[in-house]
């Protein structure tokens, strides 16, 4: 099992690169920060806050995500393991 960070504070902060593989992420505080090639493998992301985070990759197959809050237009992030094209008309 990875890093037990349930509950923690991690805004305004630069993640690039942290590896979040099999970590709990539960109710994570993570609004605001830059998540540049930031790893999410198997990652508890329940009810974590990514309101106004960016740079992300989230693939919401392989890791938790019920609850999480994500904000437009980063929110495309989670889309990106699917293989599916979105297109902005």
């Amino acid at each position: 099992m990875g890093m037990k960070l349930k509950k923690s504070i991690l805004s305004n902060c630069i993640l690039k690169e942290v590896d979040f593989y099999q970590a709990d992420l539960t109710e994570c505080d993570l609004r605001f920060s830059d998540l540049q090639e930031a790893r999410f493998q198997e990652t508890i992301l329940k009810k974590a806050n990514f309101q106004q985070a960016f740079n992300y990759q989230i693939d919401p197959i392989t890791n938790k995500v019920r609850g999480a809050r994500f904000n437009l237009p980063e929110a495309i992030g989670l889309l990106t393991g699917l293989g599916i094209i979105i297109v902005d008309n």
